[in-house]
């Protein structure tokens, strides 16, 4: 059976993170994630609520008991889908948005260095 600090590194690599790209999401630093790993610190609740959002079932990394990923039920899966496609679309036309006052001030700029 693998230690708690093993299921860790196994969930980080499952995600497809180095120990810096976890860090970042979590907020932070890469040094943490090195001793939630080696077992030389304790992980913050936080972070074990956020890990359960990613799919990770809580008691599968606390005794290692079970499979890494937990069951989903297919509607909880489609309500979370529809709210990250509205934050998605939220996100686009905010950056459309950027973009075009952006424009507004480069050819703004234009027209005064070009008179």
């Amino acid at each position: 059976m693998s230690t708690y600090g093993e299921r860790l590194r196994l969930v980080r690599k499952h995600l497809g993170w180095t120990q810096a790209e976890a860090a970042k999401y979590f907020g932070i630093k890469q040094n943490m994630i090195s001793r939630y790993e080696r077992q030389e610190h304790q992980v913050p609740d936080e972070i074990k609520i956020e890990l359960h959002k990613l799919g990770i079932d809580l008691i599968w990394l606390l005794t290692g008991e079970g499979e890494m990923l937990r069951a989903m039920h297919p509607e909880r899966e489609i309500e979370a889908l529809k709210k990250e496609v509205v934050a998605l679309e939220t996100s686009i036309d905010q950056m459309q948005a950027e973009s075009a006052t952006l424009a507004a001030m480069l050819k703004s700029i234009k027209g005064l260095l070009f008179q």
